[in-house]
Parts: structure tokens; sequence; C-alpha cells
């Protein structure tokens, strides 16, 4: 069997990899979880615009409106 010692994950498969988990924790009723693998994401590439809507979209069906404005702050910065 190769050896996949200093092989690491693609950005494109560590965003798709977030996404999913962000999926899965929304699917469990898991909020925070949820948010937390959005920010993640975004950590990676703060312009991600896919990220950026879901998180802001997520906090708006929560009404977290402090954090909603937090993220469009950043939007803006990025």
């Amino acid at each position: 069997m190769p050896q996949c010692e200093g092989m690491r994950p693609k950005p494109g498969g560590k965003r798709f990899t977030w996404a999913l988990a962000a999926d899965l924790a929304l699917e469990l009723g898991d909020v925070d979880r949820a948010l937390g693998a959005w920010r993640a994401r975004l950590a990676l590439d703060p312009a991600d615009v896919e990220a950026l809507a879901a998180a802001r979209d997520l906090l708006v069906r929560v009404e977290r409106w402090s954090a909603v404005i937090d993220l469009l702050r950043k939007r803006i910065e990025s």
C-alpha cells in the first residue's frame, strides 16, 4: 500500500468537506456545529461566496442578528 505521508487535501476538497460537515450537523439539529463548519471553511477563504451565503442564511434562520451583522461586515471587507 502506498504511503500517504506528506499528502494534504486540496483546497477544493477541504471546502467540500466543511460544507458536508455543516450539512450533517444541520441534519442532526446542531446549529453551532454547522456554523463552526462554515466558519472553518471561511478561514480557508474569507471571500468564499457559498460559505458566506450559507452562514448568513443559517444565522438569519436562528435569529442571531449580531452575528449576521458581523458576517456582513466581513463580507464587505473581503
